[in-house]
């Protein structure tokens, strides 16, 4: 059996070709370019110990707060100010939260283990 076949003419065909083509190159260039940034990243962060990326971590969020507070127009973020301001937060957000508990359930279920604890 022979087939003979011209391409030549269809458009259709050369144009899937060349769509499945694309996706392959693509695919090919997208993992390269992913162990490419992991290699990278491997290579700067390997030397970092553990201490000093706390301190870079530790840097970056003071530079991101005080970017934000000078926005709002504070320019200090002292303790003074922030230590109250973050006791009221945590007071609402406390006094919410425990009044949303069914503190019966919880003192059931707490019971039940204790005893359950105590049989074994």
């Amino acid at each position: 059996m022979i087939v003979s076949l011209k391409i030549e003419n269809d458009r259709e065909l050369r144009a899937y070709i060349k769509e499945c083509i694309k996706g392959q190159v693509l695919s090919i260039v997208r993992e390269e370019f992913m162990e490419i940034v992991k290699e990278e990243l491997n290579r700067k962060t390997k030397n970092f110990e553990s201490m000093n990326f706390t301190s870079m971590t530790q840097q970056a969020v003071n530079s991101v707060i005080q970017n934000r507070l000078s926005a709002l127009g504070i320019r200090d973020w002292s303790t003074e100010w922030l230590n109250p301001k973050i006791e009221q937060i945590l007071t609402e957000q406390v006094t919410k939260a425990i009044a949303r508990k069914d503190w019966n359930d919880l003192v059931d279920r707490m019971a039940i283990q204790k005893v359950k604890a105590l049989i074994k």
